[in-house]
């Protein structure tokens, strides 16, 4: 009776592994993430994890070895980024694809032999299925504690004293008279005084045309806020933010009603409340991607790249190598489709617009040049960018 069980006991672990990872990042960044966030990674995950089982179980024709090389597959894939970060960290200042490829190597090496030894081995290997399925519910049970345990205890709504009354604006305004606006934010673009002593660049050019075209243009500016997250939303709802700490605690990485803040934003409602048709151009990062409080949200593409949780997973898998070469086109394309339609707005609504436009320059990863040409970064991961002074004054 009991080999029977065991005969048909259903190896459900690769299933597990392949929802893992989604869950464990939300576990870990829930001051970032939703749980909405995690559902079409989980199930493109899912399915191809499904779709490697049949291949292989095709081939091979035993559903618990298979299985067994299914849930390898899926541990190696994903644990690569943690592993290399320890390694690479540790042992070296920078890294670039020629040091990727030792691991590579060895993980692959590994996948192989391993999976050699599955498929040839003439042992029964329902116990180490058996075994499998609990280490994959057990390790998916600590995420999802820890996600429980956190969403009851927070009050993710916007007060009401972080929210303008926008109804007794006065509606009966001509808007052939309203000019267009256009909020643009340049993303880790500093003054000029910082520029030139950190960075050894001239800026004063630049600076010089646009007072010539009656720009005021502020000395030795600063941000209020040292991240972008809460410089946005302290700027779209025209006001300090400071009180939020009151609603979670000084000490507290909770971004949601920051975000919240930014998604429905007080500047867009009192502007449509004017006349203008609000415009958001998706700046590929979470909090900018789409804007709710936006009449029109333009850029946003491609839903696999445009996924946060999907980009932290592919960070931490077997390609993070490449993984700034992954999302090379789309970062562009999103660069290009901004500035296009900065200029061609104006022209496509009649109505006034109020155009706001978070544009990830001169941030990294540095895909431009000075001359605005496509740049080949020689390092491909998103940390070899962090050091990159040149290609950053490149981007400027």
């Amino acid at each position: 009776m009991k080999q029977k069980f065991k005969r048909t006991l259903f190896p459900f672990h690769p299933l597990l592994f392949a929802i893992f990872p989604a869950v464990s990042i939300l576990s870990g960044n829930l001051h970032i993430l939703s749980p909405a966030d995690i559902i079409f990674p989980i199930f493109l995950f899912v399915v191809l994890a499904v779709c490697l089982w049949l291949g292989l179980f095709f081939v091979f024709r035993d559903i618990i070895k298979t299985g067994l090389i299914t849930s390898l597959s899926l541990f190696l894939f994903f644990s690569y980024g943690h592993i290399s970060s320890i390694i690479y960290d540790t042992f070296f200042q920078e890294t670039t694809f020629k040091e990727h490829l030792i691991l590579l190597t060895i993980f692959f090496g590994l996948l192989i032999l391993i999976s050699l030894y599955i498929i040839k081995s003439k042992h029964s290997l329902h116990n180490a299925s058996s075994i499998i399925n609990i280490v994959a519910i057990s390790s998916l049970l600590v995420p999802i504690v820890i996600i429980g345990s956190y969403f009851p205890e927070q009050d993710f709504s916007v007060r009401e004293e972080n929210i303008i009354d926008t109804n007794y604006l006065e509606n009966n305004i001509n808007t052939a008279q309203l000019p267009d606006i256009y909020l643009i934010v340049l993303d880790s673009y500093t003054n000029e005084k910082i520029l030139n002593d950190l960075f050894n660049f001239d800026n004063s050019d630049f600076v010089s045309f646009l007072s010539s075209k009656k720009f005021f243009v502020a000395d030795n500016s600063f941000s209020h806020y040292h991240t972008s997250f809460l410089s946005i939303a302290s700027m779209l709802n025209m006001e300090y933010i400071n009180n939020l700490t009151n609603d979670v605690g000084e000490n507290s990485k909770n971004r949601y009603l920051a975000y919240k803040m930014i998604d429905q934003n007080t500047a867009m409602k009192i502007a449509k409340s004017k006349g203008y048709v609000t415009v958001n151009i998706d700046s590929g990062w979470e909090a900018t991607r789409h804007i709710s409080a936006a009449d029109l949200n333009l850029c946003g593409k491609n839903q696999f790249l445009n996924s946060q949780t999907i980009v932290m997973m592919i960070r931490n898998s077997m390609l993070n190598p490449i993984y700034v070469k992954i999302f090379e086109s789309d970062y562009r394309e999103r660069i290009s489709c901004t500035f296009s339609s900065i200029s061609s707005l104006h022209q496509e609504i009649e109505q006034p617009i109020f155009v706001f436009a978070h544009i990830f320059l001169p941030h990294g990863p540095y895909y431009w040049g000075p001359n605005g040409e496509y740049y080949v970064p020689e390092q491909a991961t998103l940390e070899g960018f962090k050091k990159d002074k040149e290609g950053f004054t490149d981007q400027l």
